[in-house]
């Protein structure tokens, strides 16, 4: 193989991985996008049963879906959001994943942390958090619970409460005086 032919193999090869990088990136953004839709599939379907758990087991008064606080330097939007002012004055957060895993976690934990900045007008309520995944992995489902947070799934075609017996769950939002 002479000089020339090797330089212009080298240019083919180069032309063919930025061909290919570029493909791949768009590949990236398809499948990013379609994991959104997938996630606002889920919270779609999942909705349902979730409003029916907030209302019935926690008795909230209020609850939404994509509830968006827009406070400057504290945008927040959770799946689902419950309370109640009925003398309780109870809050819920709902984190909605097809699989749950460590970021989504996090990201349930970072949503609880920042929620009295977010919403104010609910910043003296008690707060409590909700996990409801289609699939999560054994250890998840334990640092789940030992994180206080409850864990809702799939059975009989409706999403409920999945704790063991002497759950106790965590409360997130204000010191719990033993008023309640």
């Amino acid at each position: 193989m002479t000089d020339e032919e090797l330089k212009q193999l080298v240019g083919n090869l180069a032309k063919a991985q930025a061909e290919t990088d570029k493909q791949i990136k768009q590949t990236n953004k398809q499948l990013g996008e379609l994991g959104n839709r997938l996630g606002g599939y889920m919270e779609h379907l999942i909705y349902p049963s979730m409003e029916k758990v907030l209302a019935d087991k926690f008795k909230m008064t209020f609850v939404g879906q994509r509830v968006k606080s827009k406070r400057k330097g504290h945008n927040l939007e959770l799946d689902v959001f419950g309370y109640s002012n009925d003398g309780r004055d109870e809050a819920v957060i709902v984190e909605i994943k097809a699989r749950f895993d460590e970021d989504s976690l996090q990201q349930l934990l970072s949503a609880l942390e920042e929620f009295p900045k977010a919403f104010p007008d609910h910043a003296d309520k008690k707060l409590y958090g909700i996990v409801a995944a289609v699939d999560i992995p054994e250890n998840m489902r334990q640092r789940v619970l030992k994180h206080g947070l409850y864990l809702a799934r799939i059975g009989e075609e409706a999403f409920k409460l999945a704790v063991p017996r002497g759950f106790t769950p965590k409360n997130y939002g204000k010191q719990d005086l033993g008023l309640s």
